[in-house]
C-alpha cells in the first residue's frame, strides 16, 4: 500500500497530483466497501467467496498494465563492500555537548 502511494507520488506531475491521488483513494475505499457487499451476496461457505476476489484481482491488474511505461527504471548502484558495511553500522545522530 505504501509502495503504491510512493510510486504515484513519483510518477505524477505536480499539476495533477491532487486529482490523481484523489482518484486513487476513491477507488481504494470503493474497493474496501465492496468486500462486505460481495460476502453478503455470495455467502461465506465453499469456494464462492473467493471467486469475486479472483475477478477483482484480475481487474486490478489492468490499470497497472496500462501505466507500465511510466515505471521509472530501477538501476542498481554499484557500491563497495566497505560502503555496505558502513551503511549497516552507521551510528545514529550525534548527541549535543
Amino acid at each position: 500500500w505504501l509502495a503504491g502511494d510512493a510510486w504515484i507520488n513519483s510518477v505524477t506531475h505536480e499539476e495533477i497530483r491532487v486529482r490523481v491521488i484523489t482518484g486513487y483513494v476513491a477507488c481504494l475505499f470503493a474497493g474496501f466497501s465492496q468486500g462486505p457487499l460481495a460476502l453478503d451476496a455470495v455467502g461465506i461457505e465453499g469456494i464462492a467467496p473467493f471467486l469475486p476476489d479472483v475477478v477483482a484481482l484480475a481487474l486490478a491488474v489492468l490499470p497497472l498494465v496500462a501505466v507500465l511505461r511510466l515505471v521509472p527504471p530501477l538501476v542498481p548502484r554499484a557500491c563497495t563492500h566497505r560502503e555496505r558495511l558502513q551503511t549497516r553500522s552507521s551510528p545514529g545522530p550525534k548527541q549535543g555537548n
